[in-house]
């Protein structure tokens, strides 16, 4: 009996005028390929840093592709494939190479794809929007809302100052409802990402009108 993953193919063999006879010739063995994974599975990198990821797999591998979110890549200048194509290298790497990343493996037998690594990109535009340099008519004992949005990976931490002070609010949002005298005058934004340490802000200005 042959072995799981072998192929065994049985050939008829002639003796003189005997007769045929039917005899077993093995040919050489192919492992069904094991489940794959990517290390590792998550990866977090800068804007313009390296990431490399590896396929694990076993020795019978013939082929060994690459796909980014179910797409197959091709070797470039910042894409680099080393050994066998068992390692992948991206460099000087932007939010564009965000995504999940497979390996797919083959051999005569069987191919395997593995599961997603998913690699985020971590990275901060230079300011922070929904804070402008313009005047708000604030009308007392009204509603104000101000909202500042960074477009940033992961998501920043936010911090708000009216006149220089903390207003200990930490959401992307700030609201005050009723509003009086004293939440009159300038308002700033900070926004901050704790993996690239950059903090970008904004400021606009709020004043009774009436």
């Amino acid at each position: 009996t042959p072995e799981k993953g072998c192929l065994t193919k049985r050939t008829p063999i002639l003796h003189g005028g005997a007769g045929t006879h039917g005899n077993a010739l093995s040919v050489p063995c192919t492992e069904i390929l094991p489940k794959l994974t990517v290390t590792p599975n998550q990866t977090l990198v800068l804007e313009n840093g390296t990431f490399t990821l590896t396929c694990n797999i076993s020795p019978s591998a013939d082929t060994v592709l690459w796909l980014w979110d179910g797409a197959f890549l091709v070797p470039s200048e910042r894409l680099v494939l080393y050994f066998d194509n068992r390692t992948l290298t991206v460099m000087n790497v932007t939010r564009g190479n965000a995504g999940a990343y497979q390996c797919e493996v083959g051999n005569p037998v069987s191919s395997v794809r593995s599961e997603p690594s998913t690699v985020t990109v971590a990275c901060e535009d230079a300011v922070a929007s929904g804070v402008g340099q313009r005047l708000i008519a604030l009308t007392l004992g009204s509603l104000l809302n101000l909202t500042c949005v960074a477009d940033s990976v992961p998501a920043p931490s936010y911090r708000w100052v009216l006149n220089g002070t903390d207003t200990n609010e930490t959401g992307s949002s700030l609201t005050f409802n009723p509003t009086t005298r004293a939440h009159q005058g300038m308002y700033e934004c900070w926004a901050h990402n704790p993996i690239t340490n950059r903090t970008a802000w904004g400021s606009q200005r709020a004043a009774d009108t009436g």
